[in-house]
């Protein structure tokens, strides 16, 4: 098949391994190591400024040539996009906390927000409800889907009760469309 001796066969695959062989392998256990701390999102061009960063002396081709050898393909990172589409219809929503995140006491004044949480099986949309007299997050809804009634942070994901101040009534965490929507099919 290969027209090679069983003698020369067996003498090659005894053969130490050279020293070029060994620094690739040296290589590809460090280009693995940097690709790991990454989270799997650095491609060869950052492997291989880390690696230089580092005092290793190799070229960017080499650690791309590597780098697909061992199948180390980096994650495509999404760019994060605006979750608030401001509703140029709408009358404005007067700013009833007056950017003033403090309180007396507890209950007296809550913000909410909400968070789009990026995983590899999609998106997540977190809200939440936070006091601003302890700075703590006292109540929360999660959801995989962006509905307004998500965004209005309704008081049913308020884990304890809180008091009924004219500020918790009037509770508002967003100027977007989807409190429109929500208050158009919930007079």
């Amino acid at each position: 098949m290969l027209d090679v001796s069983k003698s020369g066969y067996h003498e090659w695959e005894k053969r130490p391994m050279s020293a070029s062989e060994q620094r690739r392998e040296d290589l590809k256990l460090l280009i693995d190591f940097v690709f790991e701390e990454s989270g799997r999102t650095y491609g060869y061009r950052r492997v291989h400024a880390e690696l230089r960063r580092a005092g290793v002396e190799v070229d960017d081709e080499l650690v791309r040539k590597l780098m697909r050898e061992v199948g180390l393909v980096p994650v495509q990172v999404k760019r994060r996009r605006g979750l608030t589409v401001a509703d140029k219809t709408a009358t404005p929503i007067p700013d009833l906390v007056r950017r003033d995140f403090t309180a007396s006491r507890s209950g007296e004044k809550m913000i909410g927000d909400i968070t789009q949480i990026d995983t590899a099986e999609g998106a997540l949309f977190l809200a939440t409800v936070i006091d601003c007299f302890s700075k703590s997050v006292i109540g929360w809804a999660l959801d995989s889907r962006y509905p307004a009634s998500l965004v209005c942070a309704r008081p049913s994901i308020w884990p304890r009760p809180v008091s009924r101040s004219p500020m918790v009534r009037s509770f508002i965490p967003t100027e977007g469309v989807q409190r429109r929507r929500h208050r158009a099919r919930h007079p």
